[in-house]
């Protein structure tokens, strides 16, 4: 029988565990998201995005931009699916539009798998 501590740690073990593998498959696959800074068994820790939620810059963009955004998403979000993710949490604070205009997904916390 396990303490809940044990629990508890399996639990924060499997987290970590899942939410890099969901980083480095997603990377893999083209989709930016932030660089894993630090990770071990208890501790996942991603590089700070600078930029905007999207949709603050898509409330000033151009058409053109806000196009180029809005495709930029839409492949994320299908990236996600055609790698057996599911992607929960789909606001504008998870994406973070650069200055130079690319869009980064920031929580993979809501991604679990199919």
């Amino acid at each position: 029988l396990k303490s809940p501590h044990d629990t508890f740690g399996d639990s924060i073990r499997y987290f970590v565990e899942d939410r890099a593998s969901h980083s480095r498959m997603l990377r893999d696959a083209g989709v930016r998201v932030p660089r894993i800074e630090v990770y071990d068994t208890g501790t996942l820790i991603h590089e700070f995005v600078e930029g905007n939620e999207i949709g603050a810059v898509l409330e000033t963009a151009t058409p053109e931009e806000r196009e180029s955004l809005l495709r930029q998403k839409e492949a994320i979000i299908r990236k996600c699916e055609e790698r057996g993710l599911i992607f929960m949490d789909n606001h504008d604070g998870n994406f973070i539009v650069s200055d130079g205009g690319e869009v980064t997904l920031i929580d993979l916390d809501f991604i679990p798998r199919r």
